[in-house]
């Protein structure tokens, strides 16, 4: 084999490589857009079904203070610390909110 086949051959194989490579790196781009797309999907239906459990627990609070009386420090003791005062004016704020937003 003379000097320029060696050449011919040579970007050939070099040529064959970057294409190897260029499919390759388009299956893992492939890949890498399907699950970015399912994390965002993931944590849009995450968010979702967090703002729903929030709602419910402000309707919850609601009627632990309006129907049966109870102050929000009463309410924080019943639920053994797992809101606080705060979040218990929030929730009660996000469950009247999305109750009127409705009607």
């Amino acid at each position: 084999m003379g000097r320029a086949e060696n050449r011919v051959a040579a970007r050939r194989a070099v040529h064959e490589a970057q294409l190897e490579r260029r499919r390759e790196q388009a299956t893992r781009d492939k890949e890498l857009q399907a699950l970015a797309v399912e994390v965002q999907v993931t944590l849009v239906d995450g968010r979702a079904r967090l703002r729903d459990a929030e709602i419910a627990a402000g309707v919850t609070l609601n009627r632990m203070i309006t129907e049966l009386g109870q102050s929000t420090t009463s309410v924080v003791d019943w639920c053994c610390g797992a809101v606080t005062a705060r979040e218990v004016a929030r929730l009660r704020r996000l469950a009247a909110e999305t109750a009127a937003a409705e009607v």
